[in-house]
């Protein structure tokens, strides 16, 4: 088994300090590339567990996840559970959930004592919970990049507690990750009429309006400018989107191929990633295909030619890029942190293709850094961080120092809280429910609680009067949700109704004569 890395240590010793806790429901969250399956395994060879079943949201990963743990735990066989395979007698057995749910009546609920469920983010179906629900176990560990489902609520219908969470800044901070260097691609694209569906932008609506040859040409031009030889993965909108602007590298000379999951427009497969992986084409283009699970460290250019409502999605197609191609399992941050720079891929370049809206919230480099420090970007290069805070230095020694009318601030919306009682974690009502499918969630599919729909409801979009009124009253609208817009709403209408109240009364007071008495 491998020798674990500090953090990686600390996340064993918190498994088990909060199980010891009677906490039985645990969330680790560890940034793509910074083995969350080695710590999996580590707690899964612990003696007090004598049957695991590690479930996986696709067949495809089933032979990837058994590989894997094989070779950590290197103790022999594993159970397969899959369309006709069927093997309980081992002590590790690896499950897809489609089949896996369906063979529940199958399974004693005592036969496995921990359950840990991979890429823990896409548990959002009702047959994750009735599955977790049928076992009686000591342990159900999920493992994820991102502690969000990918309509961007928490996972809490499965989870308890995130007990440990390590992310891509804290990965590259410490030497353990490649840095980050963005490029923002501009289009004259507008978003603006496509439709939201189960949370995200509709990918009909979306391909209509993306995959045209302007766009796909531009992509290519800038990458040869930016990129020319990285080795490139581009997420695309859907298939046809994949395949086009494959062509359009291929129209300019570049050896790019595409994958996707329609055999008849992909019979090779396997072929077309394993050329991808020796470097005989430069770039492969694909659609959703490559954004979990898929480990190709020398990958060193991410185009992102999909735009994205979810930063679950977003930070899953980053993370294809943010793996090290050398050794850092080194004792110091400076001696990893020197042996990534001195690395044939030295940084992770991300090409963002920023199509512009006002309707939508997107997520993309932009979004993700805009709060933050420029000691704390992510996008950013420490080369490139040093250089702007220099420039900001040296500007504020060059003004002088004088006393100027200051810009009045706008208010900050308030925080709005949502209880996480028991009672909110019930199932969703109807008029929830309703709500929610009026939004373009899928609510047939998926499973909410009412605290779920709650959280979802209250960080929707506000009606345009509400925007107009907060605004009035001096409120940043920028970000605004519904549940801010009716908190400040109600409490300025409690302002108002707490004045005119006092007023009334004021009145009252000096209609009535009060009563002279004579103090001898």
């Amino acid at each position: 088994m491998k020798t674990l890395r500090p953090y990686q240590i600390e996340a064993e010793n918190v498994v088990f300090a909060k199980l010891k806790q009677k906490i039985k429901r645990q969330l680790v969250v560890l940034a793509t590339g910074m083995g969350k399956t080695t710590v999996a395994t580590k707690i899964l060879s612990n003696p007090q567990f004598n049957k695991i079943l590690w479930v996986t949201h696709t067949e495809e990963l089933i032979v990837q996840s058994a590989k894997a743990i094989i070779s950590e735990v290197g103790d022999g066989k594993v159970g397969i559970i899959k369309q006709e395979r069927f093997d309980l007698h081992c002590k590790v057995v690896v499950a897809s959930i489609q089949t896996l749910h369906r063979r529940l009546d199958k399974i004693e609920p005592d036969t496995f004592d921990c359950m840990i469920i991979d890429e823990a983010h896409l548990a959002m179906a009702p047959t994750w919970l009735k599955a977790a629900n049928h076992f009686d176990f000591k342990l159900l560990l999920g493992l994820t990049a991102t502690p969000d489902r990918l309509d961007g609520i928490s996972l809490g219908n499965l989870f308890d507690e995130i007990v440990i969470e390590k992310d891509i800044g804290f990965g590259i901070d410490e030497g353990y990750l490649v840095e980050l260097d963005a490029i923002r691609l501009k289009t004259d694209v507008n978003l603006d009429k496509v439709r939201t569906t189960g949370g995200e932008l509709n990918s009909r609506d979306l391909e209509e309006l993306v995959n045209t040859p302007a766009r796909n040409n531009y992509i290519v031009d800038r990458w040869l400018v930016e990129a020319k030889g990285m080795k490139t993965l581009a997420f695309c909108v859907d298939m046809q989107h994949a395949i086009d602007l494959c062509s359009a590298f291929r129209q300019k000379g570049i050896l790019a191929d595409f994958v996707v999951s329609d055999e008849s427009l992909c019979p090779d497969r396997k072929g077309v990633m394993a050329r991808f992986a020796k470097g005989e084409t430069t770039v492969l283009t694909n659609v959703m295909i490559l954004t979990a699970g898929y480990d190709q460290p020398d990958v060193a250019c991410i185009i992102c030619a999909r735009p994205t409502k979810s930063k679950t999605i977003y930070l899953q197609q980053v993370g294809r890029g943010t793996r090290t191609v050398c050794n850092v399992n080194l004792d110091t941050v400076e001696e990893r942190l020197e042996a990534i720079a001195n690395s044939a891929k030295p940084k992770c370049l991300i090409m963002d293709v920023v199509d512009s809206t006002r309707k939508h919230e997107l997520i993309n480099t932009y979004t993700l850094d805009k709060e933050n420090s420029i000691k704390k970007k992510l996008f950013m290069t420490r080369k490139d961080k040093q250089e702007a805070l220099f420039k900001i230095e040296r500007q504020r020694k060059l003004e002088h120092q004088q006393e100027q009318d200051e810009k009045v601030a706008l208010r900050k919306p308030p925080v709005v809280k949502i209880s996480n009682s028991e009672r909110m974690k019930e199932a969703a009502t109807e008029k929830q429910l309703k709500w929610l499918a009026d939004l373009g969630y899928d609510t047939v599919n998926v499973q909410y609680t009412k605290r779920d729909c709650s959280e979802l409801i209250t960080n929707s979009k506000p009606y345009d009067w509400q925007i107009k009124a907060v605004a009035k009253l001096g409120y940043d609208t920028a970000h605004l949700t519904i549940g801010q817009a009716k908190l400040i709403l109600e409490s300025e209408e409690a302002k108002k109704a707490s004045k005119a109240q006092t007023v009334f009364e004021s009145n009252i007071i000096s209609k009535v004569k009060l009563p002279f008495h004579d103090i001898k």
